[in-house]
């Protein structure tokens, strides 16, 4: 989670305990037989509130799920292990290339880069 993904959520619990608190009025003012105007100032602050803390959570949710999708990729220390035991000893050629000028796409190159030579692999980059 990131440091405004973190601050989102953050956001989120501060709206709920407004929310909260409003709903407790609210209840309160609903209980009295006259309902006056606290009645539905309150009524309209849970409304109001409510609708916020719902979109800033929903928007809390669809950074996280960009963050996740923009994330880079890498080769985790697993893969590189399970790459090198099944390429080791194996007399073959590779090339590695990329297309365009993506540094994202340069890193994960250099990865796999990394893992075939530790694999005593012969291999060429572009």
């Amino acid at each position: 989670m990131t440091d405004l993904s973190r601050w989102r959520m953050i956001s989120v619990a501060a709206l709920l305990a407004p929310w909260v608190a409003d709903g407790v009025v609210f209840v309160l003012e609903y209980r009295k037989e006259r309902r006056g105007p606290r009645f539905w100032w309150s009524f309209a602050g849970l409304v109001f509130l409510g609708t916020l803390t719902f979109s800033d959570f929903k928007l809390a949710r669809l950074e996280q799920r960009a963050e996740q999708q923009l994330a880079w990729r890498r080769v985790t220390a697993e893969q590189r292990a399970i790459l090198i035991a099944a390429l080791k000893g194996h007399p073959v050629e590779v090339w590695v290339s990329f297309v365009g000028n993506d540094p994202e796409a340069a890193l994960f190159r250099a990865d796999i880069d990394e893992a075939l030579r530790q694999a005593g692999l012969e291999h060429r980059t572009s």
